[in-house]
């Protein structure tokens, strides 16, 4: 295996939440502190989707 892609879904309640460059930011953060992307050799690739908010 040579990639692997995660699509996680982040609910916000109606009228709360980030905007679209924070949600990417605090994405890319999350990513950079994951202990499962740190410990595997493949590629993780990342697709977070936003709902409500």
């Amino acid at each position: 295996m040579t990639a692997v892609t995660l699509r996680p879904e982040v609910a916000f309640a109606p009228g709360r939440g980030p905007g679209e460059e924070e949600f990417r930011e605090l994405h890319g953060a999350a990513h950079r502190e994951c202990f499962l992307a740190d410990s595997v050799r493949t590629e993780v690739r990342r697709e977070a989707r936003r709902t409500g908010g």
